[in-house]
């Protein structure tokens, strides 16, 4: 996966980039953040997305985020869940960008509903 760096409110992101079915079902399972701060499911198209967690060992901070860069909706600090238990949440949100953060991170203290975020070429 391609990693860019992104800033929000003056601090660096290690972002992880996920642009096809393969990356965005693999998402950031096991250890990926021990490298990276983040990753950023590109879809070609603006779609209802859900979430799964599966593997994950660190709570997350997820933003569904539209084509202009504008925050549609926020999950904060959502639990890994159980090992070797994936569970879905099925919210249906339609997005073209869904960024994950580790939630120790604190990004959802700033970056609400309505929020505009850059993030680099994307928008």
């Amino acid at each position: 996966m391609e990693r860019i760096e992104i800033k929000i409110k003056k601090v660096s992101y290690k972002i992880l980039i996920a642009k096809d079915l393969q990356d965005w079902k693999e998402g950031l399972k096991g250890n990926k953040l021990d490298s990276c701060d983040g990753l950023l499911m590109v879809f070609p198209d603006k779609r209802p997305i859900n979430i799964t967690m599966t593997d994950m060992l660190y709570d997350l901070d997820i933003f569904w985020i539209d084509n202009n860069g504008y925050i549609l909706k926020v999950l904060k600090k959502e639990p890994k869940g159980k090992e070797g238990e994936p569970y879905t949440k099925i919210l249906g949100v339609e997005c073209q960008y869904l960024l994950e953060i580790n939630s120790t991170k604190n990004v959802s203290d700033f970056l609400v509903v309505g929020s505009k975020i850059n993030i680099g070429s994307y928008f």
